[in-house]
């Protein structure tokens, strides 16, 4: 038999060619997830997935069942047991695969390029055309946004330690950060101290670590949190390459855990860490029978604590106060602004912290970019909506009117929306400019929330809030806080995903139009569909985290961004400076001198920090949407008409069900339908109770509908020798109701021979359809055509002996004409 070889080359082919294009590795794992790398990476993936066959976990040294004969599919089943991956994973862990296989062969005499020949002794020709494909795609291929995390996540630790070292840093050069290092700063001025940083870890926050290094702060021994919806895996993993210390929450929080608990813990544990390396006391037992800590020495600064929320000095002083004292303290937003301001007020205060959040030149200047930010982040989303079918909101409800707030109201104005602004301040609700609407009460606001952005800093939305919110409303939080919108009530009412694609990304389906969600487990950066009690669906865009902190090396341009990191630097300075504990101002005439470099700057391109202005982002075309999800979407349309249409009709005669040519159906008895009990099930051992058990029947109560679920599912994997697996757990405001079922006249008359045989015979025509797609769609690998599905859907029922009437009447009252022909299709 002729193997199929996926590079479409031949060995002769490959070793004529000998390609020269050469890359690091780190930049081919990169190109893996451009589109066409994914394409180049299925071709690979396709040589190796067949000796996973029969294991459940891929180790080094374990004999497989079925092992390669090939040198490719050898080094790359190697490479694959060397990362301990479960087979089913093992797609989605193909950059770190490459990236273990690949290491070796980088030639650190060549700036860790890959040597080709290397690659081809140990895989063949065949690899190292492949190789070559790879690095031939474009550096301006376009990237989904979390690239980095897709490219560096499955990478092995030690194997991402060596792709730092060989590779160059991707931390940006920021000049205005360069001339605030020079021009306040005084060489060696830092030395002896360590950082600690609770940052967004992004290319310009890495350039500020380079900068206060080369002031003295040493790396290695440092430490850093990053926020997990801000993290860049590249540059988490470059900090670590220089010896810094990168908490693992950076990256991920554990499943079902809460991000808040997780981050103070972190915190904890590595400000324990620091406190361990710092001179230690000796202990006295005071008159009041407390002990008190003394140092050989006073304590001085000798770590320098650059916070966002004032998490880590919040901490600090609640768990370690007597070491405050040796902790220089940074903080930069006003939400921690805030803690500061209390701990100082109640004298609690032991150490310099520089208020940076509450600088003129951050709030007058940054607050501009943070909002064309946050909109640019909303338009992405949009258009992302309407390429399903979603048209945009017509008018937007921003909460919150402070600087950002005022800066995201006009720039959504500018782009052509109604705006409707709320704060709990009703001074800021007047003078308001032309074309925004302001409110002084909640609700009324909330009712234009086609698109809502919450820039408080704390919670807004409460459960009494949601239905006052239209339905389709987009969520956005536009501050620092994770809490803003209230997710931990809003995903308790969350509709379930309907399927994963083979990116792993998640589907589903919001107000009819099947979308993509994002990747389950980057909570951060994925949206969620929420389905009110009332039957409104809303969608809470990242999951209720900052909608602008992407997961990119910058979302907003460096450019720009570095005045925030000049300030950081400023901020850095004047602490380490102080010579007492107290809530410091940065000074002023440094930060106009900073504003004054940064705007001559930008004006040599035509910009400036009040009008920011940068080139859109060139996304990756968008995907097709799996099978199942289109599926799943025309179910919930149709019900949704089916809903909007159907007038109830109620039998007024007596029940009994004809024979229609089936055994047994003649002889039912009340309280069954086709041989099926209604009702409680009393003995969980009987086949019912092993049905409500599989099935997940909470209530353990069947009905026409979960009998017509199961009853399709086994009819469909009988007869298509399939193994779709079913749950029964409707959500009541999305299922079709039975009065709906019995609308059509045909059906009513049904329904006057036996109410609840129609009703079985109208959801298992519903079921049977949906599984008959799903099926279809698995064997096929693309959607199937109408005809397909009816034929399927005909032998089926066929198996079951159901007779398909009461759905096809379904389908006859719909107004879609596609429904229409299934119809017609299915009485052939």
């Amino acid at each position: 038999m002729a193997r199929v070889n996926p590079t479409g080359l031949t060995g002769v082919a490959a070793a004529l060619r000998r390609p020269t294009t050469t890359l690091r590795v780190e930049q081919l794992i990169e190109r893996l997830v451009t589109a066409q790398g994914m394409k180049l990476g299925d071709q690979l993936f396709a040589r190796v997935e067949p000796h996973f066959e029969g294991l459940e976990l891929l180790e080094p040294n374990v004999p497989v069942p079925n092992p390669p004969t090939d040198p490719l599919a050898r080094v790359m089943l190697e490479a694959y047991q060397n990362i301990f991956v479960s087979p089913f994973h093992a797609r989605g862990e193909l950059p770190g695969a490459l990236a273990q296989m690949l290491v070796p062969f980088a030639d650190a005499q060549r700036s860790g390029a890959v040597d080709l020949d290397k690659v081809e002794r140990a895989g063949g020709p065949e690899l190292r055309e492949w190789v070559a494909q790879l690095g031939a795609i474009p550096d301006d291929a376009p990237l989904p946004q979390l690239a980095d995390r897709r490219a560096w996540e499955s990478v092995a630790d030690h194997v991402r330690l060596e792709l730092t070292r060989l590779a160059p840093s991707i931390a940006p050069p920021l000049e205005s950060l360069d001339w605030t290092r020079t021009t306040f700063g005084r060489p060696g001025e830092l030395k002896g101290f360590r950082l600690f940083g609770l940052q967004h870890l992004m290319a310009t926050t890495a350039q500020l670590f380079n900068g206060l290094e080369k002031l003295g702060v040493e790396a290695k021994g440092s430490r850093v949190i990053g926020k997990i919806y801000s993290t860049n895996f590249r540059v988490a993993a470059e900090l670590e390459g220089k010896g810094m210390v990168v908490d693992g929450v950076s990256r991920t929080i554990a499943a079902g855990e809460s991000f808040n608990e997780e981050m103070d813990s972190a915190i904890e544990y590595q400000l324990t860490r620091l406190i361990d390396t710092l001179p230690q006391p000796t202990c006295t037992l005071g008159r009041d029978g407390k002990s008190e800590l003394e140092w050989a020495e006073p304590p001085r600064p000798q770590v320098l604590l650059i916070d966002d929320g004032a998490e880590a000095i919040r901490i600090l002083h609640q768990k370690f106060p007597e070491w405050a004292p040796f902790f220089a303290c940074v903080e930069q937003t006003r939400r921690g602004a805030r803690i500061a301001h209390e701990l100082a007020d109640r004298g609690e205060l032991k150490c310099a912290v520089v208020n940076v959040a509450e600088a003129w030149a951050k709030l007058e200047r940054e607050s501009p970019m943070i909002a064309e930010s946050v909109v640019r982040e909303v338009e992405r989303k949009l258009d992302r909506l309407e390429r399903t079918g979603l048209p945009p909101p017509k008018e937007a409800t921003v909460v919150g009117y402070g600087a950002v707030g005022a800066h995201v109201a006009a720039t959504l104005r500018a782009r052509g929306l109604t705006v409707h602004v709320y704060d709990q301040n009703p001074e800021r609700m007047k003078n308001l400019p032309p074309g925004i609407i302001g409110h002084t009460d909640k609700h009324a606001a909330l009712e234009h929330a086609g698109l809502l952005v919450s820039c408080v800093g704390e919670r807004t939305l409460w459960p009494e809030d949601y239905d006052a919110l239209p339905d389709g409303a987009l969520l956005v939080n536009a501050a620092s806080a994770d809490d803003e919108l209230g997710p931990q009530d809003l995903l308790k009412q969350q509709k379930r995903l309907v399927t994963l694609d083979r990116e792993r990304d998640a589907w589903s389906v919001f107000r009819g139009q099947p979308i993509c969600v994002g990747k389950p487990d980057a909570v951060a950066h994925s949206d969620a569909v929420i389905r009110l009690d009332s039957g409104k669906e809303l969608l809470l865009v990242s999951n209720g985290y900052v909608v602008n902190m992407t997961g990119e090396r910058d979302p907003i341009p460096p450019r720009y961004i570095q005045l925030t990191r000049s300030l950081l630097m400023m901020g850095a300075l004047t602490a380490t400076r102080a010579t007492g504990p107290g809530l410091i101002d940065v000074p002023e005439d440094w930060q106009r001198g900073l504003v004054a470099h940064l705007e001559q700057s930008l004006a040599q391109s035509g910009e400036s920090l009040e009008n920011p202005l940068w080139d859109q982002v060139i996304e990756q075309a968008p995907k097709e949407p799996p099978p199942d999800v289109v599926a799943a979407a025309q179910l919930e349309r149709r019900a949704a008409r089916h809903r909007a249409l159907a007038e109830p009709v109620a039998p007024d005669q007596p029940r009994h069900l004809p024979a229609q040519g089936r055994e047994g159906v003649a002889r039912q008895e009340p309280g069954k339908v086709y041989g099926f009990t209604l009702g409680k099930v009393r003995d969980l051992s009987s086949f019912a109770g092993k049905v409500a058990l599989a099935m997940g029947i909470v209530d353990r109560t069947h009905t026409p509908e979960s009998w017509a679920l199961y009853h399709a599912s086994q009819c469909i994997n009988r007869s298509m020798h399939a193994s779709l697996a079913v749950r029964f757990a409707p959500d009541d405001a999305e299922r079709i109701t039975p009065e709906q079922v019995l609308a059509s006249p045909a059906n009513a008359r049904r329904a006057a021979g036996g109410r609840d045989a129609t009703l079985f015979e109208g959801y298992f025509g519903l079921y049977l359809r949906s599984l008959a797609v799903q099926a279809l769609a698995k064997q096929n690998g693309s959607a199937p055509e109408p005809a397909q599905v009816a034929e399927a859907m005909r032998q089926a029922a066929s198996l079951g002996q159901v007779d398909l009437g009461a759905y096809v009447d379904l389908l006859r009252a719909s107004d879609d004409f596609h429904e229409r022909e299934l119809a017609r299709a299915l009485v052939k």
